[in-house]
């Protein structure tokens, strides 16, 4: 599994064709511990191109369990923790997260081509 560095930019999906209901590259998080009690601020983008984007609906999620290893608790356990629904694309900030595992997750996506998502923390 690839690690989310800090002040590096994490790309979940890039230049991806997409359909409903497809998870983007899930990425570790910085250890929160070493956060102290707190957690980390999350900036992600997404932005549709090639084409007219008319819908979409892509979240960010979180997981406490580590999705590489199949017999841990709480594996595949992902919430949500932001979502956008900006057809030109955005870009979002989510403060003081303490997941330990982070991807983009796309519920909907309308007319481009093509999808970037981006994640920096």
């Amino acid at each position: 599994m690839l690690a989310l560095n800090p002040g590096i930019v994490a790309k979940s999906f890039s230049g991806a064709t997409l359909s409903n209901g497809l998870a983007g590259l899930p990425f570790a998080l910085p250890s929160v511990t070493a956060q102290g009690a707190q957690g980390l601020d999350i900036r992600w983008q997404q932005k549709p191109r090639n084409g007219t984007c008319t819908a979409i609906n892509i979240k960010l999620q979180g997981s406490l369990g580590d999705p590489t290893q199949p017999d841990t608790p709480n594996n595949w356990l992902w919430y949500d923790l932001d979502a956008s629904t900006n057809v030109a694309g955005e870009s979002k900030l989510v403060q003081d997260e303490k997941s330990l595992f982070v991807r983009a997750y796309v519920l909907n996506f309308v007319g481009a081509d093509l999808i970037d998502v981006n994640l920096l923390v």
